[in-house]
C-alpha cells in the first residue's frame, strides 16, 4: 500500500489540494482504522513505501493512527506521486514511478522489517 502526496484540482470554486495522502491502499487502511476503533487499531496492518521525499508530516499522521504500519524507506528513489484533475473530464498522471507490489515482494520485505507495534 502506498500513501503518497497527491495533487488534486477541482472544477469551479473548490480550491486545489497541494499535498494529500492518496492511493487506494491508503484509503483502505484509513477505512479499516475507522472501523477498528482504538481497541483494534493495531490489527490494521499495511506497508508504506517511502522515498527520499516522503513528507515527515505524513509519517507523523500515520503513526498517530496506531496501526501496525511498516515503513520501507528507500532513499535512492522518490515517493510515488500523482496529479488528479476533476475539472471537465477526469485526468490522472503519475509524477514519479510507481513501485510494483506483488505478494512475494510484500512477504520478503515485510519479514525483514520490525513491526511498529
Amino acid at each position: 500500500m502506498l500513501p503518497f502526496p497527491d495533487e488534486v484540482e477541482y472544477a469551479g470554486r473548490i480550491p486545489a489540494e497541494g499535498a494529500i495522502i492518496g492511493g487506494a491502499g491508503s484509503y483502505a487502511a484509513i477505512g479499516a482504522r475507522l472501523v477498528a476503533g482504538d481497541r483494534y487499531a493495531g490489527f490494521v496492518s499495511w506497508i508504506v513505501d517511502a522515498g527520499s521525499d516522503f513528507p515527515r508530516q505524513f509519517r507523523s499522521l500515520i503513526d498517530s493512527w496506531e496501526t501496525d504500519c511498516i515503513f520501507r524507506e528507500d532513499r535512492a528513489r522518490f515517493t510515488t506521486r500523482a496529479w488528479n484533475s476533476y475539472s471537465g473530464g477526469n485526468e490522472h498522471r503519475g509524477r514519479a514511478p510507481c513501485i510494483r507490489q506483488t505478494p512475494r515482494t510484500d512477504q520478503t520485505d515485510a519479514k525483514s522489517q520490525p513491526s511498529s507495534t
